[in-house]
């Protein structure tokens, strides 16, 4: 499990993006409306020479700006 102390809006270099699938709340201003803000994960290919990407469950190609962690869920 992955600790995050700061729960602020932060730049998206600064996002998780190791081996796992660790979901992170993520801003995307160019997106239609309804998907600005949603859940992804980074997607790094098999092939070493490709480059990741993040993926949420629209599919590839947000292009996220900030992330902050997920909330936790009630209790």
């Amino acid at each position: 499990m992955i600790t995050i102390r700061n729960e602020r809006w932060q730049p998206i270099e600064t996002a998780p993006t190791g081996p796992g699938k660790f979901p992170i709340l993520a801003y995307a201003p160019h997106a239609s409306e309804h998907k600005r803000i949603q859940a992804v994960w980074w997607h790094q290919p098999t092939n070493p020479e490709a480059s990741g990407l993040w993926v949420s469950e629209y599919g590839t190609g947000p292009k996220p700006t900030h992330w902050r962690p997920l909330p936790e869920p009630p209790a």
